[in-house]
C-alpha cells in the first residue's frame, strides 16, 4: 500500500514561502522597530499599569470591574492597578454622575500627556521610515496593509465590548 502525499499545487507553495518571507520581514521590522528613545526607555511603569492607561485614555472613565474585564484581571487587582496609578497622579477616582453607588477611573491630565508623548513618539518614528521610502514603494506598502485590513475585517467578528450589558449589546443589534 502507497501513502498518499497531498498534492500541493505551485501556487500553493508560492503563496506558503511568500507568508513565509512576510512573516520573516516582520519579526525584522519589529526587532528595528525597538524604541531608543528615553521616553519609553524612562517608563517606571509596569505592563499592567501601561495597559490600563491606555484603556483609560483610549475609552475615557470606567468602573474599576470593566477596567478589569478589558484588562482580563479579576477585579481586585484593577482596583490595586487604580491605586497604583492613583499615587503617581495618572488616574484619579470619582463618583459616577448617573449612579452615586459607583465609582469610576478616569486617566488624569498628567496620564493623558504621558500616553500623548508615548504616541508622538511612536508616530513620528513611523512617519520617519515612511518618507524614506520611494512613492512606488508607499504605494504598494499601502496596498498590502489595505489587502491585510480587508483579509482582517472579513475574518473578525466585530469584537464583544466586555463591559456591555447584554441588554445593551441587543439595543445596538
Amino acid at each position: 500500500m502507497v501513502s498518499q502525499q497531498p498534492v500541493v499545487a505551485a501556487g500553493d507553495r508560492e503563496v506558503s514561502s511568500l507568508v513565509s518571507e512576510c512573516m520573516a520581514a516582520l519579526e525584522r521590522l519589529a526587532a528595528g522597530a525597538k524604541p531608543p528613545e528615553s521616553e519609553w526607555l524612562d517608563l517606571d511603569m509596569t505592563m499592567g499599569q501601561l495597559k490600563a492607561m491606555l484603556v483609560l485614555t483610549g475609552q475615557g472613565s470606567t468602573t474599576v470591574g470593566c477596567l478589569g474585564r478589558r484588562l482580563g484581571i479579576a477585579e481586585p487587582s484593577a482596583s490595586l492597578l487604580a491605586d497604583k496609578l492613583e499615587e503617581r497622579g495618572l488616574a484619579q477616582r470619582m463618583t459616577d454622575p448617573t449612579d452615586r453607588r459607583r465609582t469610576l477611573v478616569a486617566a488624569t491630565e498628567a496620564g493623558r500627556q504621558l500616553i500623548g508623548r508615548l504616541q508622538r513618539v511612536r508616530d513620528e518614528r513611523m512617519t520617519e521610515w515612511l518618507t524614506r521610502l520611494s512613492a512606488d514603494d508607499l504605494h504598494a506598502l499601502l496596498r498590502g496593509l489595505n489587502a491585510l485590513t480587508a483579509a482582517l475585517s472579513g475574518d473578525v467578528a466585530t469584537p464583544v465590548d466586555p463591559c456591555q450589558t447584554p441588554a445593551a449589546a441587543r439595543a445596538e443589534r
